[in-house]
């Protein structure tokens, strides 16, 4: 399971590869990798895998998205410019919330571990 948003926030040198350009790229069993896309207020699940799709399909019965939100999260999805903005967006909110965290927990003297992600 690949959390694609916090996954981006990379912090550091290290540059960021999603998973669904291995997907394209990589030989192996695609049933296995599931792809979330959280902070849409809505589920996203890219997955090949039937076992996982299926009964994430019958929970939208339960709490279906409604059109309008379905086409504006389509178009949202479809839109690179909007993708890359909003990654660098929430790079750079992660990236200053991971900063003020680090810096209270040195001023109470807590040692943290260095993350260079999410």
């Amino acid at each position: 399971m690949s959390d694609e948003i916090s996954t981006g926030s990379v912090d550091g040198g290290e540059g960021f590869v999603s998973m669904a350009e291995i997907f394209e790229e990589e030989e192996f069993d695609k049933n296995r990798v599931h792809i979330a896309l959280p902070g849409f207020r809505v589920g996203v699940i890219y997955s090949y895998n039937a076992i996982v799709l299926a009964p994430a399909k019958r929970l939208t019965r339960f709490s279906p998205i409604s059109a309008p939100s379905q086409r504006l999260l389509i178009s949202m999805l479809s839109d690179t410019k909007f993708i890359q903005e909003y990654i660098e967006t929430n790079k750079q909110r992660i990236q200053k919330m991971y900063h003020s965290f680090v810096d209270g927990f040195k001023q109470l003297e807590i040692g943290c571990i260095e993350s260079g992600a999410g």
